[in-house]
Formats: structure tokens, sequence, C-alpha cells
């Protein structure tokens, strides 16, 4: 540190190890250093004058030491200046202390200080300190207690579907809970609770913290917390699948599983219901990412596993069962391997209607879900009266609970509603009630992309897109056109800040390029369109030609055909020529 601007520091140099600084005339003028100086010529002298070899070494070494004290004297004397720039001097002690110093009175600086009423001082402070302490963790363990009233409030709060500012003041109560003592309690419940009412972004936040405050329990105590930090990195998985952050879920549910299997390795069967969830879930993830083979593998051992569970006849096990058929049927029905599909779904079915007649509130809304699911299939198969059936159905149960619970319930019935339009779209005869459908499942998902932002956004742009074609079905080509272009839009926007994104992007270009080459003198649009999506497959197919390249594929003959309605006969032959490249390569 550079002293020169301090009072009577102003010659010599002295390197202290932390950079020069400058020496002060308060060093001369201390009666330390005129001692030390006079030894020094005393011994000096002695030296001198000495005539014996052993004298002569005896003066030499007196000597070394007191030039050693002079040096050292030398260097405490800045380091102690140093201190005294760097120290707020809120005493009339330490102003004192620095006045004498700076006088190069060194001994009447360490008398002034006043060591005994320093002592008392500390006594005093030192007791007071204790105090305060003692009071700080009454008042940690007060603000615990605290926390836990308003936690037990909020989940009070929650279960009172008659309130009608139930969501609100839970919020309200989680927070609260919060503000008094974070803990890895109330931030996973909070998380729960946002997210079973579908505010995903901010429940992503809540889990990723719950999953950082569990890692740091289990240094702590590894037995009891390692089953938490499962739970918590199942929950953020489940979050981000739910908000496609499809790569992040794998990992978080891959971190999960083997902590799951490590414990039940270890001869730990309660850890059961957590391994068969966990494999549940990355199946799924592995559903949607197209790996339908690995998520077979999944879906299938998490069935074992809820199958011996649900032997207990206990509802969350029988649940938890129910879960694992309707996704193993969904799978396999993807796969078209369509044999036992029905056989799944009729199992599934059958185990959520009696457990919604016993219990409503817990499973209604689950069971209604999986008569959308059931009414897909029965429409794929051209069963279109059972199909239907199911679906209003499941549309007549989730209206009900939206009723009492619109934050829960309203996106599932947004999510029905969709399927069940999308099943009836080629039927002319039911284009007028599914566009009812399909606004009404637009409006939901716009207002719930309000309160979540991008979390929904990808469900308006879907809904948009379906609302867009059943317009085309009924020849209203500019409304169409412009639902599509606004689904587009939502989509190239996505696709700029989330990868999962620009696949869907790049179908909405070439539905786009569809719709346009049926449209009269919009070729030029049409081709545009077909363009751009075709390089976004071809990088797509670089990285997953299995799932990429028959879509590549299918754009480059819509291409080719494109060019033969306008007569560009070689455009249309060079396209052909990729398409046997490709087609070549791939076999």
């Amino acid at each position: 540190m550079d002293i020169r601007n301090s009072k009577n520091i102003n010659t010599g140099n002295v390197n202290t190890g932390g950079g020069n600084v400058h020496l002060g005339d308060n060093y001369y003028k201390s009666l330390e250093y005129k001692d030390l100086k006079e030894r020094e010529e005393e011994l000096s002298d002695a030296l001198n004058s000495a005539q014996s070899y052993e004298k002569r070494l005896k003066y030499s070494e007196r000597l070394n030491k007191t030039r050693d004290q002079i040096e050292q004297l030398r260097k405490d004397v800045i380091s102690l200046a140093e201190t005294f720039l760097d120290m707020k001097l809120d005493t009339e002690r330490l102003q004192h202390a620095k006045k004498f110093f700076e006088e190069g009175k060194f001994k009447e600086a360490g008398g002034s200080m006043e060591a005994g009423e320093m002592s008392g001082d500390l006594e005093s402070l030192l007791e007071e300190r204790k105090l305060l302490q003692e009071k700080m963790k009454s008042n940690q363990e007060h603000l615990k207690s605290n926390a836990n009233e308003f936690l037990i409030l909020a989940k009070l709060t929650a279960i009172d579907y008659e309130l009608k500012d139930r969501f609100e003041k839970a919020i309200e109560y989680y927070e609260m809970s919060i503000q008094a003592d974070r803990n890895y309690e109330n931030i996973s419940s909070y998380a729960t609770f946002l997210y079973k009412h579908d505010r995903h972004l901010e429940a992503e936040r809540y889990y990723q913290e719950a999953v950082e405050i569990a890692r740091k329990l289990v240094q702590e105590n590894p037995l009891k917390y390692l089953p938490e930090l499962a739970k918590s990195l199942n929950l953020l998985g489940e979050i981000q699948r739910v908000i496609d952050q499809l790569d992040q879920a794998e990992k978080s549910y891959q971190e999960a599983l083997e902590i799951c299997r490590d414990l039940t390795d270890d001869g730990q069967n309660s850890h059961l219901i957590e391994l068969g969830e966990v494999l549940h879930s990355i199946g799924v993830v592995f559903r949607r990412k197209h790996e339908y083979d690995t998520a077979k593998d999944f879906l299938e051992e998490a069935l074992m596993v809820r199958r011996n569970l649900s032997e207990d006849n206990s509802e969350k096990n029988l649940d938890n069962l129910a879960d694992t058929l309707n996704s193993l049927a969904v799978l396999l029905s993807a796969m078209e391997l369509d044999e036992n599909v029905e056989v799944l779904f009729q199992e599934a079915l059958d185990i959520r209607r009696k457990l919604s007649e016993n219990n409503p509130d817990e499973f209604l809304g689950a069971y209604a879900h999986l008569l959308g699911n059931l009414g897909t299939f029965q429409f794929w198969n051209n069963r279109v009266e059972k199909g239907q059936k199911l679906f209003q159905e499941a549309i007549k149960f989730l209206r009900e609970l939206s009723e009492t619970n619109p934050q829960q319930y309203l996106s599932e019935l947004a999510d029905v509603l969709v399927k069940f339009a999308d099943s009836l779209i080629d039927e002319s005869d039911y284009l007028e009630d599914i566009e009812i459908f399909a606004q009404e499942a637009l409006s939901i998902y716009r207002n719930l992309a309000e309160y979540n932002g991008a979390s929904w956004l990808d469900e308006v742009a879907d809904s948009l897109f379906l609302l867009g074609r059943i317009k085309e079905k009924q020849n209203k080509t500019e409304e169409a056109e412009m639902l599509f272009q606004e689904a587009k839009e939502i989509y190239s926007e996505l696709s700029e800040t989330n990868i999962v994104f620009i696949e869907s992007y790049a179908f909405q270009l070439s539905k786009l390029g569809f719709f346009f080459f049926n449209t009269n003198d919009t070729f030029d649009k049409s081709e545009r369109y077909y363009k751009e999506s075709i390089e976004i497959y071809r990088k797509l197919a670089e990285d997953d030609p299995k799932k990429s390249v028959p879509e590549l594929v299918i754009l480059l003959d819509n291409l080719a055909i494109l060019y033969d309605s306008l007569n560009e006969k070689n455009k249309a032959r060079e396209i052909r020529k990729e398409i046997a490249m490709i087609n070549k390569k791939v076999s």
C-alpha cells in the first residue's frame, strides 16, 4: 500500500513483500530507534577495537542481531502505519494511539490504549455477543416454527376448494413460510403446488433450488436425504419434460434412477415406489424423443415394478400402475404394435374408474385424461362412435373439475378438446362443432401463456395450427393463412431459444408450403416455405437420420411435385436425383 500522503511519511523505500512503501520521520524520532542506533554504534566500536578472534566474533554476532532488530523495527513501523491507514479510528483510544505513533512516541501510543480498560470492554462485549447469539438461535428456532405454521396453513388452504381465492391465498402462505425459513420442505412443497397449477417456469426454479438444498443435506446425512434428492431430481425432471427441456429432463431422471437403483440394491424395498416412478418418467421422456425401443424397455420395467407393488391394493400404487399401463399403451400405439394396446388401456381405465368412484377429488381428473387417450386410439382404429363417447365423457368431467380448480384442470380440458377436434377433423359433418372446441382450447392456452410465458406458447401455436386446418377445410382460406402464419411466428421465436422447437418450426413451415400449394396463385410462397423447411430437416437429418430423413424425403418429393406443376422439369429432376441419393445412402 502506498502511504505517501500520510502525515510525516516522506523518506526512504522498503520492500515489505506487499509492495514499496515510504518510511516516515516518526521512525527516526522514536526512542526505540535511537536506543538501537546507539547500541549499534557501541558494538561497532567494540568490534573495531577488539583484538582477539573470540571477542571480534562475539561483537560481530551482537552487532548483526542489533541491525536485524533495526530492520525489523523499520518493517513493523511501516506495517503499523498501513494498519492505521486501513482501520476505522472510531474510538478515542485509537485516535490517541495514532497521534502518538505519528510523533514517534511508540511507548506512549501503547500506553494510551489502556489495556485494563480494554479487557473490561472485551468481557462486556463477549457477554453481549453470547446473549445475542442465544437470542439469534432462539429467533431462528421461532422462525422455523413460524415457517412450519405457514406451510401447514398453505397446504390446508390448497385443499379448501370452497375458498374463492384459494390459489392466491395458498401462494401467499407458501411465500411467507419461505420468507420465515427457506428449507427443503417448504421449497419442494411450493414447487409441487405451482407445478400442479400449471405455473411451470416458477415451479422449475423452485425445484432447482430444492435439488441444490437436498445435495447439501446428503453431505450431512446420506442415509436420510439420498431418497429426498432422488425425489427432487425426479420432480425436476418432470417439470423439465413438461416445458420441453427433454435433454435436461433425461439428465435429471438418470441421476435419480442411479440413486434409486443403489437404494433398492442395498435391500431397501421401501424405495421401490420411487424406482417405479423414475423408470416410468424416463420412459416417457424417451418416447417424447422418439427413441421408442429404449422407452419400451424402461416402461416395461416400470410396469413390472408397479404391478408387484399394486398387490397391496393401495390407491397410490394402483394409480401408479394405471399411469404406466396408459403410457405403455400410448407408446405401443405410436410404434404401431396395436395387439395389446386396447387391453392395456382398458386395464388402466378399470383401475381409475374404481379409484374415481371412491375418491373423485383425487382421481377423477386422471380418469378423464385416460378416457381421452382411449378415445384417440378408438378414432385411429375407425371406431368413431366409441371415440366420441369417450371424449364427451372426458370433457364433461374436466369441465366440472375446472369450475372448482381452474389452475389445475383447465390445461387438461384444453388438451382433451384439442385431441377430440383433431380426431374429427376429417369428418366434414363435425367441422362446426370442432371449430368451437379448437377456439375454446386456444383461448385457454392463451390465458395460461400469460401466466407462464414460453411454457404454454407451443400449445398456443398447436391450437392455432389446428384451427387453421379447420378453416382450410371450411374453405376460409384467408382466415386459415392468418392462423398458420401466427403459429409459424410463435415457433420461430421458440426455436431461437430452445432447440426442441426447431423440428416443430420446420413442420409448421412444411405445412405452410403444402397449404399454399393447394391455394391458387401462391406457388411462390409454397416454394419458399418448402425450401426453408427442407434446409432445417437437412441439418436435423445429420444428427438423427432415422427420425428426420423420412420427413426430408417427403418434403423434397412435395417440392418436386410443385416444380412439375410449374412445368420446371429440370428443377424437379434435380430434386428427385437428390431423393434417390438419400434413399441409396440410407439403404
